[in-house]
């Protein structure tokens, strides 16, 4: 049976715009060196998936990994 490994990331800080902040974008880049030798499959993430699918009075998700 093959492994299968799922990896949280929650985004880097914020202002109170939603826009990443000088130690936001230090803490992606942080995230991107530390996940760099794993092999991925698949990216997902809020800007592609709004809402869960089908949720009632939400978009339907546009990623195709999260349908």
């Amino acid at each position: 049976m093959a492994t299968r490994r799922l990896h949280l990331a929650r985004h880097g800080e914020a202002d109170a715009f939603g826009e990443l902040t000088g130690t936001g974008h230090r803490q992606a880049d942080l995230l991107g060196e530390r996940l760099a030798g794993l092999p991925v499959d698949t990216v997902c993430g809020t800007r592609c998936c709004p809402a869960p699918p089908r949720a009632p009075g939400r978009p339907q998700s546009t990623c195709w990994a999260c349908r």
